[in-house]
């Protein structure tokens, strides 16, 4: 089964992974951010298996004793899960496009349609999809948005799709 959570996770991590090229930072260097990590298990995981080591979850039961904006002092990158005002008022002190919300990724437009094809290709229950697919997968989209000249915007076109759908394929060992 493929979730939206899974879907977002991804496009979260290639937004972040795609942030990092921009900015000249290696992905093991980077101090990464997840704002309502709660909302989102699976993204750490697939953060971490991107090389994004120094991950850190706050959540709104954290503000007592380590407010938001302590914590997003020293992240290089921030995803925020919960769409955050106070994030919003942090921003203009912010390195420009350092935060990324859930709803700039747009999981199921980025990485779906490539997930889905790939997994439409194959038996039904043959092809295992996990975190290191996601993985796989995330990489991809960060790679194929590199090669646009611009910067990271939800990219709805034919070449993110068979990027994401060969990365899954070589991922599970799967040919077309």
């Amino acid at each position: 089964m493929l979730t939206e959570e899974d879907t977002t996770a991804v496009a979260l991590t290639a937004a972040a992974l795609a942030y990092l090229r921009r900015i000249g930072l290696r992905p093991a260097s980077a101090r990464v951010l997840v704002v309502g990590a709660a909302r989102m298990p699976v993204l750490t995981p697939v953060l971490m298996g991107c090389g994004m080591h120094e991950v850190s979850m706050w959540n709104q039961t954290d503000q007592q004793w380590f407010p938001l904006h302590r914590a997003v002092r020293d992240a290089d990158v921030v995803l925020d899960l919960l769409r955050s005002d106070e994030l919003g008022r942090l921003a203009p002190d912010r390195p420009d496009g350092s935060i990324l919300g859930v709803g700039l990724a747009h999981g199921p437009s980025v990485a779906a349609p490539g997930m889905l094809r790939a997994l439409a290709e194959q038996p039904p229950g043959t092809m295992g999809v996990g975190i290191e697919q996601y993985c796989d997968c995330a990489q991809a989209v960060a790679v194929a948005v590199a090669t646009r000249n611009r910067p990271w915007r939800p990219p709805r076109d034919p070449h993110i799709s068979h990027a994401v759908a060969d990365a899954l394929r070589r991922s599970t060992g799967r040919r077309r």
